[in-house]
């Protein structure tokens, strides 16, 4: 299980792009020693971007699945 925090400032040279924060919750299931699969689940806030209507936050929910093989 991994949990990660991350925050990212999205203007730069002119741009004003917001600021976005992200939480990731992702577990490992190992098949085999050359076999896993791996689901996150992140939710991002993107907030003070002129994009966004009233100062209103824009927000992300997203579940990834990978699947690995190594041979």
């Amino acid at each position: 299980m991994a949990l990660r925090f991350d925050s990212t400032d999205l203007s730069d040279s002119g741009v004003n792009g917001g600021e976005m924060t992200s939480f990731t919750i992702g577990f490992n299931w190992y098949w085999n020693p050359n076999t896993r699969m791996m689901f996150d689940y992140v939710l991002a806030r993107i907030e003070d971007s002129p994009v966004n209507v009233a100062g209103r936050t824009g927000r992300i929910n997203t579940l990834i699945i990978r699947w690995q093989i190594d041979f």
